[in-house]
């Protein structure tokens, strides 16, 4: 059985930081939540002026939309819920028996007679054949229809990549174990596409779901939101793969939803990405999110230098700032500018709600971003000052996680700090209180805080606190 981790990272809301502000009034005149050593020191950071340059080309300001998902249109046929598996060169239908459990070495098997063989892989050859994927020479023997399909796909006849070779391996267990939704999904276009990563990614997440329960991954199998492939599309799939982990219950009842009678389609795709997490922190607000008259979407997309075309979007309940959009791209584009590399994910969405866990600002859920409403203003108040920074703290995570805590809450930290210099010109310098709990970073590892305990806030300030030191000490080019 495969697990399913989703990695949180939250930034704390600065309560310690007012205290310290208050305490501390002459110190910290120019500082808003660092020490005031560290803010008198700060550098002006002159390298980074052609960032500040670049990013404020970017802002022709593309008109912004306002839109509430499409409701779901009760007179679709009924075929389009649970679509007819799509037929062609003879492929079986829908109700093509269950073979016996696949083994990686099946008992011996006459081979059927419309079996194509595979050739061996030729020695020192870096291309892997059919035969050699775990079930692929028990696919050949016992479904034979199933192996043809997949070996008839353009960058399976030609030998496989190791990329590849994951990709097919995926289709090959699906087909083995799960044939009624390998035949659904097996008529896609974009099932013949070159191996993307993020595609192989989608079928280990159908597969997941499969696993706990198959019936409802025959349905999602059909579902209009994979007909065809968008970014959204991709972390819709990542969300229902982990709701079918931690809560398949929670997956049934958002699936027979009235919004999602017909199935999830594009729109609500960008709408169900928000469902695991709201699930795990605030479940009440689902009915609320799959509500077209109490839901609203904004998005823009814009064009990154490395990524490409990168759709945002800012799901909202009540009323938000329309400044909201410019920060959110903003952030991203200096993610980006700064790391030289291209964002990790090409749909970027934030839903300003109430399930955010415990005293944090923000949470990035790896398929989204969720901050407080309390931010979502533009009102001059110390809530809207900050809101930049926690918009790119919690983007900088998509390149900063996986790691210790305080590599990723610092390195992120100060990628929000390096946005806001571009965006205000506000010198790039520590945003968090000192650690009470901890002197260095070797101390804090041995606490093993976790994200409830008390002096986890020094993951923040003792990282950033690094950062910033290599920033001051090191050449830029080198540092970054």
């Amino acid at each position: 059985m495969q697990s399913v981790m989703t990695f949180w990272c939250r930034r704390r809301i600065p309560v310690a930081g007012i205290l310290i502000i208050a305490a501390f009034a002459v110190l910290l005149a120019a500082a808003a939540c660092g020490d005031g050593d560290d803010a008198d020191a700060s550098p002006t950071m002159d390298p980074q002026a052609a960032i500040d340059a670049t990013l404020a080309s970017f802002f022709a300001a593309p008109a912004v939309t306002m839109t509430a998902p499409a409701a779901a249109n009760s007179d679709t046929d009924a075929a389009s819920r649970t679509p007819l598996p799509q037929s062609a060169g003879g492929l079986p239908t829908a109700g093509f028996p269950m073979p016996a459990a696949p083994t990686a070495t099946p008992a011996s098997l006459l081979p059927a007679a419309e079996t194509m063989p595979t050739p061996p892989s030729a020695p020192g050859s870096s291309r892997v054949a059919f035969g050699d994927l775990t079930n692929g020479r028990y696919l050949e023997q016992e479904q034979p229809r199933a192996a043809n399909v997949i070996k008839g796909l353009p960058w399976v006849a030609d030998g496989l990549t190791a990329a590849e070779a994951a990709a097919a391996a995926e289709l090959v267990n699906l087909a083995a174990f799960h044939p009624d939704l390998f035949f659904r999904i097996a008529g896609y276009e974009w099932i013949g596409l070159d191996v993307a990563a993020r595609r192989t990614r989608l079928l280990e997440n159908l597969r997941a779901i499969a696993q706990q329960d198959d019936p409802t991954a025959l349905l999602i199998g059909g579902m209009p939101f994979l007909h065809t492939l968008e970014p959204p599309d991709f972390a819709a799939m990542e969300s229902l793969s982990q709701l079918a982990f931690f809560d398949p219950t929670a997956l049934r009842r958002i699936l027979s939803h009235p919004t999602l009678r017909n199935g999830i389609d594009d729109d609500w795709a960008k709408i169900v990405t928000l469902l695991h997490g709201v699930n795990r922190i605030n479940p009440t607000l689902i009915d609320t999110l799959l509500n077209p008259q109490m839901v609203t979407l904004e998005e823009r997309v814009i064009q990154l230098p490395r990524s490409g075309e990168t759709l945002l979007a800012i799901v909202r309940t009540g009323p938000g700032a329309r400044r909201s959009m410019d920060l959110l791209e903003h952030s991203v584009r200096s993610a980006e500018l700064f790391m030289g590399e291209p964002l990790p994910i090409n749909y970027v969405a934030v839903l300003y709600e109430t399930a955010v866990a415990g005293a944090f600002a923000g949470t990035n859920f790896g398929t989204h971003i969720v901050i407080r409403p309390r931010y979502d203003v533009d009102d001059g108040s110390r809530d809207a000052d900050q809101a930049g920074h926690i918009l790119a703290h919690e983007v900088a995570h998509y390149y900063w996680s996986g790691n210790a805590n305080w590599v990723d809450e610092g390195a992120s930290d100060f990628l929000a700090s390096v946005s806001e210099f571009a965006r205000t010109g506000k010198t790039v310098a520590v945003s968090n209180p000192p650690c009470a709990t901890a002197r260095t970073v070797q101390e804090l590892e041995t606490l093993h805080l976790t994200p409830e305990s008390g002096g986890f806030e020094c993951n923040y300030s003792l990282g950033d606190r690094l950062f910033i030191d290599l920033y001051r000490s090191i050449d830029l080019n080198a540092f970054q």
